[in-house]
């Protein structure tokens, strides 16, 4: 019975951590990509900013200056996600460690309380026992 009402309590715990840490995966990822896409917008910007000096034949500001401000648009843009999403990747993460942290001082605390009170309720059962026994005899 220690075992398994240890094995139940564990199993609970874990349910419980897996599904509060569902979206911090998404979250993550997020945090991660975000920054990468919008550095590829950004060498895709220079490069067709390239293109045009190749094409036109002028590299002069007024032809360049466009291009290089918009292909800095996807950095800002993918640091506008990531940074806050990072923010909230790292708060969850704090608030997931302290959850499952007094999940695991509740599980304990069950396992003493319910193991008590089954000793206690064993001594009892075979103390009966032995006096219908001893009553039998």
């Amino acid at each position: 019975p220690e075992r398994d009402l240890h094995l139940r309590l564990q199993t609970a715990l874990d349910n419980e951590v897996s599904h509060l840490s569902g979206g911090l995966t998404f979250l993550s990822t997020t945090t991660t990509i975000s920054p990468f896409l919008g550095l590829m917008g950004t060498v895709w910007g220079v490069m067709y900013t390239f293109l045009s000096i190749g094409q036109t034949g002028s590299a002069e500001l007024v032809v360049v200056a466009p291009g290089i401000a918009e292909a800095l648009i996807t950095t800002i843009a993918g640091l506008l996600v990531a940074i806050p999403a990072l923010m909230c990747n790292n708060h969850l993460a704090t608030r997931l460690a302290k959850i499952e942290d007094h999940l695991s001082r509740l599980q304990t605390e069950l396992d003493i309380y319910f193991m008590h009170n089954w000793y206690r309720e064993k001594a009892k059962i075979e103390s009966r026992l032995g006096y219908q026994r001893d009553a039998a005899r």
